[in-house]
């Protein structure tokens, strides 16, 4: 069953684009039946800084810094499978 959530993005015009470019790709990927790997590189100490506010009208809370040090020591590697 589809569901649908709606959740805003908040930064510079530049970023956001990028952003909904990377919303397009998954989109044609999913449309075109197709299975992609994407890396994604973002500058946060820099203009990298997205901010997401989700249904209730809060910003999404941040993954613990333990588990993003975590990330780091495997190869500075995160991955996320949408889809099966």
């Amino acid at each position: 069953m589809k569901s649908k959530m709606q959740i805003n993005v908040i930064g510079n015009d530049a970023e956001l684009k990028e952003f909904v470019k990377l919303c397009q790709y998954i989109q044609s990927f999913g449309s075109y039946g197709m299975s992609r790997c994407l890396h994604v590189n973002t500058d946060g100490d820099g203009s990298g800084r997205l901010h997401f506010i989700g249904e209730d009208g809060g910003e999404l809370p941040n993954i613990p810094l333990e588990q993003l040090h975590a990330i780091e020591s495997e190869l500075g590697e995160f991955n996320v499978d949408i889809g099966e």
